[in-house]
C-alpha cells in the first residue's frame, strides 16, 4: 500500500488465473514472514532495497486459511510493506513525502519479473473498488475490519456534506 493505492498483480499459470492478487508467495525454510514479503516482492515486481523501507515491513493481524481450486490449502500471513525511504516524523513520514495524495504518478513502478506467474502489476486507488475477481485471500482480506480501519484511506474533507455524509461529485451522482 503506498499513497491510497494498493499494488496488485493479474495472475496467471497456476491456481488463480485471472484473478488480481497482492505480491506474494511461499515462505523458505528459516524465513521471517517480512524477508520473505520483501524476496517476493523483489522476484516478482523488481521494487526492492531502493524503493521499499525494509525495516518497517511488518506483518498484519490477520491472516487467511485458503482452501483453493486443486485443493491447494494454504494459509496467508499478510505483511504490509512500506514504500520510500525510513520515516523522519513520529507519523512514520519521510521527509518530502506527499503522503495521502493518492497522486498515481507517486508510487514506484512495478515491472513483470515472472511473466509465466503474472501478466501485469498494476497501482489501484484504494477509494475504488478493487478490480475483480480476487485472489481468494485479498477476497478474505478486503472483508476484514482491519481493511476497513487500516488501509482504505478516509474520504477527503471537502467530500463530506454538512450531516457528516459522503458528498458526491455531480459526474458521479449521475448528473452530467
Amino acid at each position: 500500500v503506498d499513497g491510497g493505492q494498493v499494488l496488485l498483480g493479474l495472475r496467471k499459470g497456476s491456481h488463480g488465473a485471472g484473478m488480481w492478487a497482492l505480491p506474494g508467495g511461499w515462505l523458505e525454510a528459516g524465513e521471517t514472514f517480512e524477508a520473505c514479503a520483501l524476496r517476493e516482492l523483489e522476484e516478482e515486481t523488481g521494487l526492492g532495497a531502493r524503493q521499499v523501507y525494509a525495516a518497517g515491513a511488518a506483518p498484519l493481524q490477520v491472516v487467511a486459511n485458503n482452501v483453493m481450486d486443486g485443493g491447494v490449502h494454504s494459509v496467508t500471513v499478510f505483511v504490509r510493506v512500506p514504500f520510500g525511504a525510513a520515516p523522519d516524523h513520529a507519523d512514520g513520514r519521510s521527509a518530502g513525502d506527499d503522503v495521502g495524495t493518492g497522486a498515481l504518478g507517486a508510487a514506484p513502478s512495478p515491472r513483470v519479473m515472472e511473466p509465466h506467474k503474472c501478466d501485469e502489476w498494476r497501482w489501484h486507488d484504494l477509494r475504488a473498488p478493487l478490480p475483480t475477481p480476487l485472489f481468494p485471500p485479498l477476497a478474505y482480506l478486503q472483508t476484514t475490519e482491519y481493511w476497513r480501519r487500516h488501509v482504505v484511506p478516509p474520504p477527503a474533507p471537502d467530500s463530506q456534506g454538512a450531516d457528516g455524509g459522503l458528498r458526491l461529485p455531480a459526474a458521479a451522482a449521475g448528473h452530467p
